[in-house]
C-alpha cells in the first residue's frame, strides 16, 4: 500500500461517492481520515486532499471531515488546519502516562503519554477538538483514567474493548465468563450518570441509554442498525471494516476499488452485507437474549471463531449483558425517581 493517498486517487474516491450519493439527494456525508497514522502525510498534502473531496462533490454534496490521530505529530499549522476546514480531531488516549504507555510505545520502545498529555492541554480550548479514543485496560483504576481525560474536557468519550476473537482473545480475556470489563466501565458510568454535569458525553453509554428508550443508536459495535460506513485504502482499494484483520489475514480484503467498481457494487459484496443483517444476523444465543436490541450480539469481530465463523456471541457477552443491564436499571430507577417528584410536587386536588 501506499503510504498516502494520492490526489489522483482521492479524485476518484469522491467520484465514486457522488456518483453513489446524488440519486439519493443527500447534502452531506462524514469522512473520516485515519490509519495507521494520517498525520505523518504533511499539511500541504492533507490540505489538497481535503481540497479535492471539496470541489469534487460540491455543490451538491458537503464533506463533514474527522480525524482520528494519536496525536504526536500535531503542531500549530495542522491545528490552524483543523480549525479552518471544520475538521473534527479524535485523540486515541488510554489514560494517564503509566497506563497510556503499556501499550503506546514509539520505535524504540519509549512511551509517548507525556508528550500527548502536552498536545492534549494545548489542544483543549481548540474548537477543531471533539472527542478521546480510549482503549480499555482493565488493571487500571478506571476513575483515575476517567478523570485524567475529563480534564482536557473532549466534547466525547469512546471507551473502546480490546479486539480479539475466540481464538486469540485478549491477553486480558482468557476466561469468557468474568465480568472484569463490565465492572470497569460500570464505575466510569455511576460517576458519570450521577455525578457529572452532562458536558461530556460517553458514546458508548449513551448508545445504550438511546437504544434502551426505543431510539436509534449509531455505533457500529452496539445495536442492530445496518452498518453505513466502508473503508478505503490509500491506494483506492475498498475494505469491509478494518478490525476484521484481526479474524485472519486479508479478512478485511473485497478485491474491489474504485478505479473499477462502482459503490453500488461494493455495497453488494457479502463482508458489506453481512454487517447489515440487524437481528437475522445474530447466532441462536444472542436471537433468544432479552437484551439484544441494546446489544445487537456485540462488534461483529469480536463474535469469530475458526470453528463457526460469526455465529457467536461477542467474546465480551457476560461483560456486555452486565453493563446493559445496569444501565438500562439506572435509567428506569431515574425515570421513576423524575416521576414521583412531579407528581409529589402537584397541588393536591
Amino acid at each position: 500500500m501506499p503510504k498516502f493517498m494520492s490526489i489522483d486517487t482521492a479524485k476518484q474516491v469522491a467520484t465514486s461517492i457522488k456518483e453513489h450519493l446524488l440519486p439519493n439527494s443527500p447534502t452531506s456525508i462524514p469522512i473520516i481520515f485515519h490509519g495507521g497514522e494520517p498525520l505523518m502525510a504533511k499539511v500541504e498534502h492533507f490540505s489538497s486532499l481535503i481540497k479535492t473531496f471539496r470541489d469534487v462533490l460540491a455543490p451538491d454534496i458537503t464533506p463533514l471531515f474527522g480525524l482520528q490521530t494519536n496525536g504526536l505529530l500535531i503542531s500549530d499549522s495542522f491545528i490552524k488546519l483543523f480549525n479552518e476546514e471544520e475538521i473534527s480531531v479524535g485523540i486515541s488516549c488510554d489514560g494517564p502516562p503509566k497506563v497510556n504507555d503499556r501499550f503506546r510505545i514509539n520505535h524504540s520502545g519509549k512511551g509517548s503519554g507525556k508528550k500527548l498529555e502536552t498536545i492534549l492541554n494545548r489542544l483543549q480550548e481548540e474548537p477543531c477538538f471533539k472527542n478521546i479514543l480510549c482503549v480499555l485496560d482493565v488493571t487500571s483504576d478506571p476513575i483515575e483514567v476517567y478523570e485524567y481525560l475529563i480534564q482536557f474536557k473532549p466534547r466525547v468519550i469512546d471507551f473502546l474493548l480490546p479486539h480479539g476473537t475466540y481464538d486469540n482473545p485478549p491477553w486480558s480475556k482468557d476466561i469468557f465468563e468474568s465480568t472484569a470489563y463490565a465492572d470497569w466501565l460500570i464505575k466510569i458510568f455511576d460517576r458519570w450518570f450521577f455525578h457529572s454535569d452532562g458536558k461530556i458525553k460517553i458514546r458508548m453509554f449513551e448508545e445504550i441509554i438511546q437504544n434502551t428508550l426505543g431510539g436509534m443508536g449509531a455505533l457500529e459495535s452496539l445495536g442492530l442498525n445496518p452498518v453505513t460506513l466502508l473503508i478505503v485504502a490509500t491506494d483506492g482499494s475498498f475494505e469491509g471494516v478494518d478490525t476484521l484483520k484481526v479474524v485472519a489475514p486479508n479478512a478485511h480484503i473485497l478485491e474491489m476499488n474504485a478505479f473499477q467498481h462502482k459503490l453500488d457494487e461494493v455495497s453488494q459484496h457479502p463482508k458489506v452485507t453481512m454487517r447489515q443483517l440487524g437481528e437475522a444476523g445474530l447466532c441462536a444465543t444472542c436471537s433468544s437474549c432479552d437484551l439484544r436490541r441494546s446489544c445487537g450480539g456485540g462488534y461483529l469481530p469480536h463474535r469469530y471463531a475458526k470453528s463457526n465463523g460469526f455465529a457467536n456471541p461477542s467474546i465480551y457477552c457476560t461483560d456486555l449483558y452486565k453493563l446493559i443491564s445496569h444501565i438500562e436499571h439506572s435509567v428506569r430507577q431515574l425515570i421513576m425517581s423524575q416521576k414521583a417528584k412531579r407528581k409529589s410536587s402537584q397541588p393536591a386536588g
